[in-house]
């Protein structure tokens, strides 16, 4: 591919990660000032943003855009969760880096502000459930049928495997007895 071509791609990959950018930043903030008010603790409110920019994200199919940027060797946009516009923000950067050379400042999180949401998440997680199982990062949650409530031996036996459950009642009729 001749120098302009390669040019104008990485130009036009640089366009369409600022457009993404932006708006997963527009229509995260809109999600999320519909959760504002229900926050209880302002230090959630970062980790709450990221949460609506990480669902918007998440509706959107990036396969062709991941390919082409995996083809330059730059990320997939994958594991991205903590992190959503730090991501964009660093993918941006060194699609301008590449095409402009250093001429042009492109703004590149520094690893601290790239890892903090991960840092973020961790914590919360520790916050929520506790220490993580030794030997085990990741928490697991299993969700249980309605009628696992008829077994309650099943339902201790998983949780002492499972830190998170939660019971699927979308299909059931919870009936209740009426005392009171």
């Amino acid at each position: 591919m001749a120098g302009q071509d390669w040019h104008q791609r990485l130009v036009g990959l640089a366009d369409e990660v600022r457009t993404l950018r932006r708006q997963i930043a527009a229509t995260g903030r809109v999600v999320y000032s519909g959760w504002r008010g229900r926050i209880e603790r302002q230090q959630f409110a970062a980790s709450a943003l990221n949460l609506a920019h990480y669902l918007v994200f998440r509706q959107i199919d990036l396969r062709v855009l991941q390919r082409r940027l995996m083809a330059l060797g730059l990320s997939s946009l994958g594991r991205a969760e903590g992190r959503v516009q730090a991501t964009l923000a660093a993918v941006d950067a060194a699609l301008t880096l590449m095409a402009d050379g250093p001429g042009r400042a492109a703004r590149m999180p520094s690893e601290r502000q790239f890892f903090r949401g991960e840092r973020q998440l961790a914590a919360n997680a520790v916050g929520l459930f506790g220490p993580a199982p030794k030997g085990r990062a990741g928490r697991i949650m299993v969700t249980l049928g309605a009628d696992a409530a008829a077994d309650p031996d099943f339902v201790r036996d998983v949780a002492h495997r499972a830190p998170m459950l939660s019971a699927s009642t979308a299909h059931t009729t919870i009936r209740t007895s009426g005392r009171g």
